[in-house]
């Protein structure tokens, strides 16, 4: 099977476009870009992709047909027809600035998924993995006895907490898999349900987990008592629990629970004195720091 969706994004906005590739590659993916309806019906016959991305208002190059699309803002529409029609299996993504009912319930009536800009490009990732449920990210399975490493010496599975800083968790993914050269990281989220309350989720897909990393990020505003001016940022509690988890089920001593942090930050007093990897510049320039605690462990 693939380890990763064909996907094709039909963007006329560079900005735009740049923002949702680079969130598609650190998932992993490597996008074909069109910027029209002529240049995307043409790469969909050519590429055969498993998922169509589009803006639902294009702006129509010469030669298109100005009054279906109406001067295209109805482009998105009038690409969706067309798939449906000429290719059926292909999932589609509409995504559009604003909640129109009316664009909503016409792109769905074509069998797409339709979402609004400010759901952010993660929901596109989100929504593409959805639409393309036979499509396996690669994970090495290995036996519990050999939970660092598989018969061809390469690391078990890593696992990566996260709170609510996207752009960190899709950077530090990305650099775990591609530069590192890692087996695709584990994020809880992004595995199928199957009916699993979230704890018994978080057991199975931490079995044969043989490294954790842990992303403190600054995401929830907290403040003590009677200090109402002293404000301070902590990690989600998610975070605080599952990093728990995971230094009860791989221990504190192997270092296989590696911990970075991104900004001030207000840290559980019981872990005080453990040793910390700043996050703040980027994940790249804090590649030295990670490869040197990885070195004993793959």
């Amino acid at each position: 099977m693939k380890t990763q969706p064909k996907v094709l994004l039909v963007e006329d906005d560079p900005y735009t476009a740049e923002g949702i590739i680079t969130v598609f590659k650190m998932a992993g993916m490597a996008p074909i870009v069109t910027s029209s309806i002529s240049e995307a019906k043409r790469a969909i016959t050519k590429h055969h992709p498993d998922v169509v991305v589009m803006d639902i208002g294009i702006l129509p190059k010469p030669g298109e047909d100005v009054v279906a699309s109406h001067g295209g803002h109805r482009a998105g529409l009038v690409l969706a027809d067309w798939i449906a029609t000429r290719h059926p299996k292909t999932a589609m993504i509409g995504y559009s600035g604003a909640a129109n009912p009316e664009f909503k319930e016409q792109f769905e009536g074509y069998g797409g998924r339709f979402l609004v800009k400010l759901a952010g490009n993660n929901e596109l990732v989100r929504t593409v993995y959805e639409l393309t449920p036979k499509v396996k990210r690669p994970v090495a399975r290995v036996s519990k006895k050999s939970a660092l490493s598989t018969k061809n010496n390469h690391p078990a599975n890593v696992f990566i907490i996260h709170g609510h800083d996207d752009r960190a968790t899709w950077e530090l993914k990305n650099y775990i898999q591609n530069t590192l050269g890692l087996p695709q990281p584990i994020i809880l989220h992004e595995q199928p349900n199957l009916g699993r309350t979230i704890i018994e989720k978080l057991q199975d897909e931490a079995e044969e987990v043989g490294i954790a990393f842990v992303l403190l990020t600054p995401d929830d505003l907290i403040a003590k008592p009677r200090q109402n001016n002293e404000q301070k940022r902590r990690a989600r509690q998610n975070v605080i629990f599952e990093m728990g988890f995971f230094f009860g089920l791989l221990g504190r001593r192997t270092g296989r629970v590696i911990l970075l942090h991104k900004g001030r930050i207000e840290l559980p007093s019981d872990i005080h004195g453990l040793v910390y990897i700043d996050v703040s510049n980027g994940i790249e320039a804090a590649g030295e720091n990670i490869r040197r605690e990885l070195r004993g462990l793959i």
